[in-house]
């Protein structure tokens, strides 16, 4: 996502505060001191989300910079959880007026809730569920998949560490990053792969520093390799030379042999212009064991069908409520372990989330694959 894709993001948020306001219950607007305090609490939501996503990386003070998404996080995540509430209320009442009109006889005998009330239910649950998001976002976790493959019937097992989606920025605090070194350690994998979305448009130097610290501790027998994301910048020089510095290999569009007989490639995010799945898999061999990584979760039906054996995906930040359709409707899986004929494809929730502070019910992990033959 480019800064003005970003920027067209900041406006379509700002379009569903002005959306929300005009449906708040009348009775709350009924007196300018009641439609002054909603005023101001609109006004400073869209003035905290200003400093997250147009100015994060640029702020000078670390406290005034997470101020900023603590309150942009309690403030724009209630009101599309509340947006998605009123969404349904909209279609259930819908539904009903057209039952009522075919069966005008059988009307509901209990009474709904007035609008307050059904609104103060609303942003209770709301409130509720990003909090439960926002202590969540601050833990990591290591999730195990055991993957058999008859391609690797007669060769040594490979430990594989997948990370993708650290979004070093206003999404990812380095509170998490000491776990993400100890994880990564216990672990103890022959090889790291780093699946896009390291950095975003709110990463700023310091940023760029804390992670690149960490991944620079990374250690794997077999190496450490990347692809980028959509969120990364891939003409920014200072993005590929802070990676570069930290001992990662880029994998965009091109292979690696880990041993004789085992590929492991890399393409390009879904977004770029890059090579075909036929071009990329042209490099394998017959008796090789082909793995791939590539940030988004997409052609995996593809993959399958020309000889890949694993495939291993970010993206999609698991399964979160309310961003349910910004990033899944492109993506073949959108979280875990699946098996397409004898490929599996694997789709991590990532380290932490982006632009705010919140993650739920999905957790960030670390994923560890246990991969050998049947």
């Amino acid at each position: 996502m480019n800064r003005f894709s970003f920027l067209l993001a900041f406006n379509g948020f700002v379009i569903i505060s002005l959306f929300v306001y005009y449906f708040f219950p009348k009775e709350w607007k009924e007196t300018w001191g009641r439609k002054l305090i909603l005023i101001a609490y609109h006004v400073i939501g869209v003035l905290s989300l200003e400093l997250t996503f147009l100015m994060y990386r640029d702020i000078p003070y670390h406290w005034l910079a997470r101020l900023s998404v603590v309150i942009s996080t309690f403030y724009y995540v209630p009101i599309m959880i509340m947006g998605i509430f009123f969404a349904i209320g909209a279609v259930i009442r819908f539904i009903y007026r057209l039952f009522l009109k075919k069966h005008p006889d059988r009307s509901l005998s209990w009474k709904v809730p007035g609008a307050p009330h059904r609104a103060v239910l609303t942003a209770s649950l709301a409130y509720l569920l990003t909090s439960v998001g926002f202590f969540n976002a601050d833990h990591l976790y290591l999730t195990e998949y055991d993957v058999a493959s008859g391609s690797m019937n007669g060769k040594e097992p490979l430990d594989i560490v997948l990370i993708a989606d650290t979004h070093a920025g206003s999404g990812n605090w380095d509170s998490l990053y000491p776990r993400l070194s100890e994880l990564v350690k216990q672990a103890d994998p022959d090889v790291i792969l780093i699946g896009g979305d390291i950095f975003d448009e709110t990463t700023g130097r310091s940023d760029m520093k804390m992670l690149g610290e960490v991944l620079r501790g990374f250690e794997a027998p077999l190496g450490v390799y990347y692809t980028l994301g959509n969120h990364d910048d891939p003409e920014s020089e200072i993005l590929r030379r802070a990676i570069d510095e930290t001992g990662a290999v880029s994998l965009e569009d091109r292979g690696v042999r880990l041993r004789d007989d085992l590929l492991l490639l890399g393409r390009k995010d879904d977004g770029q212009v890059r090579m075909t799945a036929e071009e990329i898999l042209s490099a394998a061999d017959d008796d090789d064991t082909v793995l791939v990584l590539e940030h988004r979760p997409t052609e995996f039906q593809k993959l399958a069908d020309l000889g890949t054996d694993l495939v291993m995906s970010g993206h999609t930040h698991g399964f979160n409520i309310p961003m349910i359709a910004a990033v899944y409707w492109k993506a073949n899986v959108v979280y875990g372990m699946r098996q397409y004929n004898d490929m599996t494809a694997v789709v991590t929730s990532g380290v932490s989330g982006w632009g705010f502070h919140y993650k739920c019910p999905a957790k960030n992990e670390v994923v560890l694959i246990h991969l050998h033959g049947n």
